[in-house]
């Protein structure tokens, strides 16, 4: 089976990804990421400027 990406290119569509910059957004929270990801987030980077506590 193939996913939705692979199904575009194949098709010669184009498809993109959503995706969070930063993981400060997240903060410390499960529930943030967990939401995001309902939303339809697939990626998270990581922060070049700030810590984050995980």
């Amino acid at each position: 089976m193939l996913s939705g990406i692979e199904r575009a290119h194949k098709e010669g569509r184009l498809a993109s990804l959503i995706g969070v910059e930063g993981g400060h957004a997240v903060g410390a929270s499960l529930a943030v990421l967990r939401m995001l990801y309902e939303l339809g987030a697939r990626y998270l980077t990581l922060t070049h400027t700030c810590n984050t506590p995980w």
